[in-house]
Formats: C-alpha cells, sequence, structure tokens
C-alpha cells in the first residue's frame, strides 16, 4: 500500500502530470497514515520474528519507489513521463485491489474476522469517488481503469462478505458445545499414533 501510495505521489507532481496535486496531496497524507500504522504494529508487534521480517518492507518499499522517482524525473521527460509513471501506478492499483480477492479464500474457511463488512464498503466507496474524480474533473485514463476495476473488485469481495457473513467470537466470548455441535462447526479427527 505504501508503495502504491509514493508512486502515485510521483503521478501527481507538477513535473509528470499538470493540474493533478490532489492525487498528491490525498496520497501523501495515506503514505503518513499507513507509515505511523505500519510503525506502530511493528513496535506492538509481540512475534519478533514477524517484526522483523515486516520493518524489513519499509526499506524494501522506499529503494522501489525511490528508484522510480530518480528513473522517471532524471531520465524520462515529457510525455512519456506521465506515460509510464501512469501505467506503473495503474499496475500496482490493480495489484491492490485484485489482492482482496485473496481474502475470499475465508469463504471455504468460514472465517469473516479479518473481512469486515465496512472495510469492504468503505473500498467501494473509495474507488467509487477516484473513479468520479477521474471523469468528472479532467478525463484521467490511468485513475479511471485502476479506480474503476477496483469497483468492481470491492464490490465483489462486498457481496460475497454479505452473502457469507457469520459473526465471528471475540477473544473474550463464551463457546457453547452444544452450539458448535449443532451448527456443525466442530470437526473431530483421530490420529493414530
Amino acid at each position: 500500500m505504501m508503495i502504491k501510495c509514493g508512486l502515485w505521489i510521483l503521478y501527481g507532481l507538477p513535473q509528470v502530470h499538470e493540474d493533478n496535486i490532489l492525487v498528491t496531496i490525498t496520497n501523501g497524507f495515506s503514505f503518513g497514515i499507513e507509515l505511523i500504522y505500519f510503525l506502530l504494529y511493528c513496535y506492538y508487534c509481540e512475534d519478533k520474528a514477524q517484526r522483523d521480517s515486516n520493518a524489513n518492507c519499509i526499506p524494501i518499499g522506499l529503494l522501489i519507489v525511490g528508484f522510480f522517482y530518480l528513473l522517471t524525473l532524471n531520465i524520462l521527460e515529457g510525455v512519456a513521463r506521465r506515460i509510464i509513471t501512469g501505467v506503473v501506478c495503474t499496475v500496482f492499483t490493480i495489484v491492490m485491489y485484485a489482492w482482496l480477492f485473496r481474502k475470499i479464500t475465508m469463504v471455504d474457511k468460514h472465517s469473516f474476522q479479518y473481512m469486515p463488512l465496512g472495510l469492504s464498503f468503505v473500498c467501494i466507496i473509495n474507488a467509487a469517488i477516484w473513479t468520479a474524480y477521474s471523469l468528472i474533473y479532467q478525463i484521467d485514463i490511468y485513475v479511471f481503469v485502476s479506480n474503476g476495476l477496483g469497483v468492481l473488485a470491492c464490490a465483489i469481495q462486498f457481496i460475497v462478505n454479505v452473502l457469507h457473513y457469520t459473526p465471528t467470537l471475540k477473544a473474550n466470548d463464551s463457546v457453547n458445545v452444544i452450539d458448535v455441535v449443532n451448527s456443525g462447526s466442530l470437526h473431530i479427527s483421530m490420529e493414530y499414533v
């Protein structure tokens, strides 16, 4: 997500695309929020291996974005700068929205604890607003394609969520054994040693 925001910041700069400063401002704000969230996550993560693994993502992401900034601002010129940056930003955004489909495997596992309905709905609204922006203000094919596909991907995720949603228990909720057996979610396996 931070890589995507970093690249969209570049796309909105006047050196790349004139009159698109709103893209830079909103993605800069998003980048800052995501960075703070990620740093807090790494700080409070109790699993050292997971924390170290995730903490290594920040320098790698910054290297990718920094390399692309240097390439775009120093080597590319004119329309080529906007086209290549737009295509790369579009690809990263489509990959981000397509990544949501990996959550659909939760349907098989019947676990929607990490796929909240509100988050799915907000994703649709976000993608729809950016799609409308790309058509109303000035037709921007890169913002339109990436977020138009984002509306579709988020809508599919939302529909799957609505059709298969069942509330999950919180960590301190009690479990009634009879309810678990009656619901069919109890699976007994026997292992022979």
